[in-house]
This record gives structure tokens, C-alpha cells and sequence, in this order.
């Protein structure tokens, strides 16, 4: 549906295609069908990323580029809205506002996962990746070391691809990353391009349709270390689907802005004559006092002629524009399966399950999200795992001097990882109905939910620490008997 007559199309379906090849080896022997596909990506692909961002930010691509047609230099302003960024905002929050946790049987690897984790300051990394997937319905992250660190970092979605193999469970076979560096001083404008494979990092620099290799380095990974993460099976963004919609709302409110502006430039019309006023004291005097003084003049037959003035302008039906500006809106909330936080309907209910009831539509959405973000997330998890062990498995061969011994690999196929959505939860209602049901809550629970105590365990030790001591036995008899701490009546 096209909301403004002859928009164009904004980008091609083919801006969201995956690139897949027969094999790393084979794409890496044809270095002009690798050039190719970075064209494709920055000409092509990145047309649609720059779109979606533009959503996000409140550039509208459409009203950007919207002129409204007039014969006399009507206002042309433009109004913009960013629901993509409540959009995408809303998710991000739902889903990582809590920070993901890992869970797995073996206590050393999971020490190992949680070291990893604060490294790469994960609930930061994946509330970043998360907006990306949201945004985009991609996201991109890398796995590399530093100073013999191990870490996890996020990647530009506009520089960043994986190709794929023709396999039926298409699995990633190389990753490019393509940087455009500017010229400074002595040094021209030239673009590096990074190409990591499963076993090694290759730098090129781009020499016109030529690549020119600069060095390549081995890595322990085990697997292609840079990680794509899907929206969706489509890689479809969470407000890509509604930028009809969002343009036709941007139209409306622009329309109304342009029509109330157009007042100020409304016609007035004069029935009357007042020619003989033009020269003279008088008409400056009725212009200064905003006093029109116009004369009748005689028609066909001698009679005078009527007096009057007026403004004309377009009419505008404001409820019904407000009418069609309310159904957009509760369209685009509708469409994306998020709530209206403004709604009062929504806002004034206070209850949990209720609020969940509101939800449902937007977490059978958001369900997609976080099952892919789960197998990517474990892939991630395991390439820097089997790096860790290799290189610690390397240095006990080297320490030993036994060559023939093999290096092991933890696999994570038991790792949990797990969401806890960020919603309103009713604690008294669910504590209520643990009590009813006879079931026995411990302590150290019962002082995680309260919003005053960061930590249940060091606040349990010093309720311990003070019932065990001299002072805490004399609180305890002070509390007791309501002030007298020996007893006394």
C-alpha cells in the first residue's frame, strides 16, 4: 500500500538475501566473486540497514523526502515519529533489562562461562546486541583474544556479513569484515577487509578490484568467530513491516501542522468598496486599529450593495482526522505486538496477570527472538571454550614435553541460557499463593524480594551474626518487651 502517491520502493527484496557459497576455500580462490559480495552489501544491503536506522532515529526515509504539492507556497513541514526506537526500545528492555543467565551441570566450566561473562561486561554486550537484532533483524558479534584474554565484542551491522555454505542446515563458512578508512594526512583513502575463517584471520587491503593480502594469522576458535544472530527466520526487523504505517501517521500529523500553519495565510475577502479610503488618514487609522470601514456601493438597479469581511480557508474536520490518527496509532502498537505504554487501559491496570494477559501477543513474538539468540549465544560460549582449552591444553604439552597426548573440548550441548522477562510481577499475589498452598519459602528467598537488599546471603550472615551476640540478644529482649531490654513490667 503506498501511502504517498509515487514514492519509490526503498530498498530491493534482495537487501535482506543471505550470501552463500560452495566453501571458504573455494571463495577464498576467487577473490573477485569475494569483492562481489562486499559491493552487493555496501550498495545494496546497506541501502536497507540505513533505512531502518533512519526509522529508528525519526528521519523517516518517506517524509524525508516528502514535497507537498501546492500552487501557493503553502508550509511544507514535517513531522516526524520514532516508533521504531518505542519498538524496539520495549524489546530490548523486556529481554535483557534482567541479565541472561547461564546454567550448566559442571561447576568448573560454569566458573569458566561466568569469567567470560566479566570479561566482556556481557549483560552490557547483549542489551547492544540485542538492539541490533531488534533494529536490523540482525545483529553481528566477534570472539577474539587480547593480551591473552579471551573476549566477546560487537560489531557495525553496516560493515559486517557471514556467507554460508549450500548446505540444508547452511552453516557459516567464512565472515568479512570491511572498513573504509578516510584519508589522513600522507596516507590515502584506502578499505581494509578482514576474512575469518574457522581456522584463521586473513587482512586484505582493497586496491581497486584487486586484493592485496597484507598478513594471516591462525586462531584456536575452532569456528567462524564472527556470530550472526537472527530476529527472525526472515532476519526481518521488529518495525520493518509497519513503515507504511509510520509514514501514514508522520502524513496526518504533517497535514494538520501544514493546515493550521495555512491559517496564518488565509485570503480576506472584502465585500464592499473602500478605494476612496486608500489614500488618505483614514485607511492608515484602519489598518492601525485593525478596523475595516468599507462603503456600500449601487448594483444594476440603484440598490446598495451588501458589506462584509471575511477570512477564507480549508475547513478541516478535526474529529475525524483525530478519529483516523487514533486508528494508526492503536494499528502500529497492534501490528508490532507491543503494548502502548500511554494507553490509560493499559497503564492504569495494576495487576500482574493481567498485564501478562496484555503481553501474550508480544511474547509469542519475542519467543522467535530468544530461541535464536540461544543457539547463537551457545555457539558463542563454545568457540571460546574450545580456545581456552586449547591454548591451556597447549601449554600442558609444552610444560610436559609429552607431543603425543590430545587436547580436549567441553561441550556445552547441556548449557542452559536463560531470560527472565522484565515485567511488572505481582510478589504478594504469588508469595499468597506459596502460603495457601502450605508451601515452606526459606529466608534467603523471602530476602531476594525485597527491593532494599542487594545481596540475601550477606544480609542473612549478619542477621545470624547479630542473633548469636550479646548485642543481638539484647536488640532481640528490647524489641521483645517493647523497650525494657531486662524485662522489667
Amino acid at each position: 500500500m503506498a501511502i504517498i502517491e509515487g514514492i519509490k520502493e526503498l530498498y530491493k527484496k534482495e537487501a535482506n538475501y543471505h550470501f552463500r557459497y560452495e566453501d571458504a576455500e573455494s571463495l577464498l580462490a576467487n577473490p573477485a566473486d569475494l569483492i562481489n559480495l562486499i559491493n552487493e552489501h555496501k550498495n545494496v544491503q546497506r541501502t536497507r540497514l540505513e533505512v531502518l536506522d533512519d526509522y529508528y532515529k525519526a528521519k523517516n526515509t518517506t517524509m524525508k523526502n516528502y514535497v507537498r504539492a501546492g500552487e501557493y507556497n503553502d508550509a511544507n513541514l514535517k513531522i516526524f515519529h520514532n516508533f521504531g526506537k518505542v519498538i524496539t526500545q520495549f524489546k530490548v528492555g523486556y529481554t535483557t533489562n534482567n541479565p541472561i543467565r547461564l546454567k550448566y551441570p559442571e561447576e568448573k566450566v560454569s566458573e569458566k562461562l561466568n569469567e567470560i561473562d566479566k570479561m566482556s561486561d556481557m549483560p552490557s554486550h547483549n542489551a547492544e546486541l540485542m538492539l541490533d537484532i531488534s533494529k536490523y533483524g540482525r545483529g553481528y558479534e566477534l570472539v577474539y583474544e587480547e593480551d591473552g584474554i579471551f573476549k566477546v565484542i560487537l560489531l557495525n551491522t553496516f560493515e559486517t556479513f557471514v556467507v554460508y555454505d549450500y548446505d540444508i542446515e547452511k552453516n557459516p563458512i567464512l565472515g568479512v569484515r570491511y572498513v573504509n578508512y578516510p584519508k589522513q594526512g600522507d596516507n590515502p583513502e584506502e578499505t581494509r577487509i578482514s576474512v575469518y575463517t574457522a581456522e584463521e584471520v586473513i587482512e586484505y587491503r582493497l586496491n581497486g578490484e584487486t586484493l592485496e593480502e597484507i598478513k594471516t594469522n591462525k586462531h584456536l576458535f575452532g569456528g567462524v568467530p564472527i556470530i550472526e544472530y537472527q530476529n527472525n527466520r526472515f532476519r526481518l526487523g521488529d518495525y520493518e513491516d509497519l513503515l507504511s504505517v509510520i509514514d501514514a501517521y508522520d502524513l496526518s500529523e504533517s497535514n494538520t501542522a501544514n493546515h493550521l500553519n495555512d491559517l496564518v495565510n488565509s485570503v480576506l475577502v472584502i465585500q464592499g468598496d473602500i478605494r476612496s479610503l486608500k489614500d488618505n488618514e483614514e485607511y492608515r487609522k484602519m489598518y492601525n486599529n485593525k478596523v475595516i470601514f468599507a462603503k456600500s456601493g449601487l448594483d444594476a438597479d440603484g440598490k446598495p450593495t451588501e458589506v462584509d469581511a471575511k477570512y477564507i480557508y480549508r475547513n478541516l474536520d478535526v474529529q475525524a482526522l483525530e478519529t483516523y490518527k487514533t486508528r494508526i496509532r492503536k494499528d502500529i502498537f497492534s501490528l508490532s505486538n507491543v503494548p502502548d505504554l500511554t494507553d490509560e487501559s493499559f497503564s492504569g491496570n495494576k495487576s500482574g496477570e493481567a498485564m501478562k494477559y496484555k503481553l501474550f501477543g508480544f511474547q509469542q513474538s519475542v519467543s522467535a527472538t530468544m530461541s535464536n539468540f540461544k543457539k547463537a549465544a551457545k555457539m558463542r560460549y563454545q568457540l571460546l571454550l574450545n580456545a581456552k582449552g586449547t591454548k591451556s591444553g597447549l601449554l600442558e604439552i609444552i610444560q610436559s614435553k609429552v607431543f603425543n597426548q590430545s587436547i580436549t573440548r567441553t561441550d556445552l550441548s547441556e548449557l542452559e541460557i536463560l531470560f527472565k522477562p522484565n515485567i511488572p510481577i505481582s510478589v504478594i499475589d504469588e508469595m499468597k499463593m506459596l502460603v495457601d498452598s502450605g508451601t515452606t519459602v526459606s529466608t534467603l528467598t523471602k530476602l531476594g524480594l525485597v527491593s532494599f537488599i542487594d545481596d540475601p546471603q550477606s544480609e542473612l550472615e549478619r542477621i545470624e551474626h547479630e542473633e548469636n551476640s550479646s548485642e543481638g540478644n539484647k536488640l532481640a529482649g528490647y524489641l521483645k518487651n517493647n523497650g525494657d531490654a531486662h524485662g522489667h513490667e
